[in-house]
């Protein structure tokens, strides 16, 4: 039987029994209010007659006790940290192999290429290729006139409404015209006037010729000086004759040519003046679509390009074809106004609809061209060979597009990385499989 006086904080009071069943070590520290540390023995009876409670689960060490013969090895319990630090020592081992194990993983895949990255490829070929130019515009009529009124008076009537299709030369509005028929009977009259005045004078001076001799010369003059003024007189009666007649026309707004009436701005009973709005005519037999194209591009549309013309509300598209481009662009706005013209009228189509335009201002029949997400400054592409990312200087057709032509530096066969992003020249990568294949 072996006595134990050391006393072990913080345990406030423990107990056990090693592994032969003989050495229990108690410890009670002076604080708890007893004396000091005793010495227990026990022995394997005892035990078995009054089983001890076990304490909870703590990490232990052995310590030898005793000198000479007597030394002997018993399990102290270790302090919290002392605790910490032994697990750490039993984890170390099988981090270090867990790391080993990584990093040997890491090296085969390398190996394998599987630390290159995948990326997505495309393979050239030749194939059909068109520049177009796409710019947004509104349809117009080709023969549009704004009707207004050149005289004052009140409107008597209006003959047509809105979206009614007239003929050329038909009245659509007609103002009192009272005073202006006044004025042409006036001028009318004297005009009748001036014409017998002239007759007399004609009659007088051929009566002055045939007396010949008879008449003094002083009356033959005369008589041929009166012819003269008649004359004179007559013709500028005329003249106001037909000035009464135009004024009249003032007054009956007529079509100008067939088309559609657009906008009625006037009803019956209204006073106009000079130069207000009657009515809006168009032609829209004869319609357009009216464009801006950037100063930029405009040096490539010509006169006679195909168009492709997409109209609001129309599932189908329509041809057309450049009619006009302006010679001067617009200061302001940057832009060249150019004119489309439909190949096949559309029917029913509406002045000011919403039109997009594909003007092919290029084609080609075999060209090599790339997603433009897929050029890098240079300009230059990626290029997968041999099972790296080389970059690739190109030469290229700039073009508002999503995908560019190649004029140089590529040919039909090249594999061209499409999201380049990320890589540097000479990296390692693989291309991704196709889509639905298995890679």
């Amino acid at each position: 039987m072996v006595a134990i006086t050391r006393s072990i904080w913080p345990c406030a009071g423990s107990g056990g029994i090693d592994r032969h069943g003989s050495i229990v070590a108690t410890a009670v520290p002076k604080m708890l209010g007893r004396g000091p540390a005793e010495s227990a023995t026990f022995d394997q009876d005892r035990n078995e007659k009054e089983p001890m409670t076990e304490p909870a689960e703590k990490s232990v060490a052995h310590e030898t006790i005793g000198t000479g013969s007597e030394r002997e090895t018993a399990l102290v319990p270790l302090s919290e940290r002392q605790d910490a630090t032994a697990n750490r020592a039993r984890r170390l081992p099988w981090l270090v192999g867990l790391a080993l194990l990584l990093a040997g993983v890491a090296v085969a895949l390398m190996r394998s290429g599987g630390g290159a990255p995948i990326v997505p490829v495309e393979i050239l070929a030749h194939s059909p290729a068109e520049r177009v130019l796409i710019v947004s515009g509104r349809t117009e009529s080709a023969l549009t006139a704004d009707l207004t009124s050149s005289v004052a008076g009140t409107v008597l009537v209006v003959s047509a409404e809105e979206g009614q299709r007239v003929r050329e030369g038909a009245e659509l509005v007609r103002l009192d015209d009272g005073r202006a028929r006044a004025v042409l009977r006036q001028a009318v009259a004297a005009f009748d006037a001036a014409t017998l005045r002239r007759q007399q004078a004609e009659d007088d001076a051929r009566r002055a010729e045939e007396l010949g001799a008879v008449v003094p010369r002083v009356e033959r003059d005369r008589a041929e000086k009166a012819l003269a003024q008649a004359r004179a007189e007559e013709e500028r009666l005329a003249a106001a004759v037909e000035q009464a007649r135009l004024a009249l026309a003032d007054y009956s707004i007529r079509a100008p040519f067939g088309g559609t009436v657009l906008n009625r701005a006037v009803d019956p009973g209204e006073t106009v003046q000079p130069g207000r709005l009657l009515l809006r005519l168009a032609d829209l037999d004869r319609l357009r679509v009216n464009v801006e194209v950037d100063e930029a591009l405009a040096a490539a549309v010509r006169p006679g390009q195909r168009a492709v013309v997409e109209l609001a509300g129309r599932a189908e598209p329509l041809e057309g074809r450049v009619a006009w481009v302006a010679p001067e662009a617009d200061t302001v706005t940057g832009t060249v106004p150019v004119r489309v013209a439909f190949e096949t009228m559309p029917e029913g189509a509406q002045v000011g609809l919403t039109a997009v335009v594909n003007i092919i201002v290029a084609q080609s029949p075999s060209a090599l061209t790339v997603p433009r997400s897929a050029l890098v400054d240079g300009p230059a592409v990626f290029v997968l060979r041999d099972g790296r990312a080389v970059k690739t200087p190109v030469e290229i057709i700039d073009w508002p597009a999503e995908r560019v032509e190649i004029t140089g530096g590529l040919a039909a066969g090249d594999t061209v990385i499409l999201n380049p992003e990320g890589l540097v020249d000479g990296q390692e990568a693989r291309a991704a499989p196709p889509p639905g294949g298995t890679g």
